[in-house]
């Protein structure tokens, strides 16, 4: 049930979360086409930037939001949300701006532009070819564990835990919410591109979303159903055994070494 319509992938670090959001790809066909759409006029609030809005040859309607960590793409075809996708065109001038930060450009024998990014003890690297970007990798990605990866967890215990017994155990649903707070400014006071503690907030928000809208649409009985034995049941059963005092500690460690929030390469 809680299986989001958006695939998640390591370039979440990009401090968009979409990443720093979270979404990657989201198929708004799947299954049903209307998958979430990510709210690319926020994006742009949020960023200071203009939302570009052309027409393809088939005559969908693509809406572009590009900031200094990637750029973020919606088609819409018919009125509805087809696809939503993210591009890791880094604009590495501006962010070698930051305290820290190193640059290292070279050109491999094929012509391949290698540029590599480097700050808080994370190595980020770029590839491109004929103007293309052809890869985009975390090549360091430090010793503690992805901050991003307990943000995503966090969220999914919560919307679980609402699914499953709304209106009670108040006192681990308010736990969940105030530690998805303390990773959201651990996040934003980190991050590997410059980001405001509103961006990283709308990131927090747009995730929860992402997982909230396809639970909301399911019918009760399949909501029951996953409730009683499946990813619900295992998700919001986590968050119950590890108790309010247990989840700060584990909160506790996770923010305690200051570091460039990264996600997990699983998801």
């Amino acid at each position: 049930m809680l299986r989001s319509h958006c695939r998640f992938a390591v370039t979440a670090w990009l401090g968009l979360a979409l990443a720093l959001m979270a979404p990657l790809t989201c198929q708004g066909a799947d299954d049903k086409p209307n998958a979430p759409a990510y709210d690319l006029e926020g994006l742009a609030r949020v960023f200071g930037v203009g939302v570009v809005k052309t027409t393809d040859s088939d005559g969908g309607e693509i809406w572009t939001v590009k900031t200094v960590a990637g750029t973020v793409k919606q088609t819409f075809r018919n009125g509805r949300l087809e696809t939503t996708s993210t591009e890791p065109e880094i604009d590495f001038d501006t962010n070698s701006n930051q305290p820290g930060a190193r640059i290292v450009k070279t050109t491999k024998d094929d012509g391949t532009n290698v540029v590599e990014f480097r700050r808080g003890g994370v190595a980020l690297r770029q590839e491109r070819k004929n103007n293309t970007v052809v890869l985009t990798e975390v090549t360091e990605p430090g010793k503690d564990a992805p901050i991003l990866c307990s943000r995503v967890f966090l969220i999914v215990q919560l919307v679980s835990l609402d699914a499953c017994f709304p209106g009670t155990h108040e006192d681990t649903r308010a736990e969940l919410k105030y530690d998805i707070d303390e990773i959201t400014k651990f996040i934003a006071k980190n991050s590997l591109f410059p980001l405001t503690l509103e961006q990283s907030q709308f990131f927090t928000e747009q995730i929860l979303r992402q997982y909230t809208v396809p639970v909301a649409t399911l019918p009760t009985g399949s909501v029951r159903k996953d409730c009683q034995s499946g990813e619900a049941h295992r998700w919001a059963g986590e968050a119950l055994a590890a108790t309010p005092a247990k989840l700060r500690k584990a909160l506790e460690d996770s923010i305690r070494v200051p570091r460039p929030p990264l996600m997990c390469t699983g998801l």
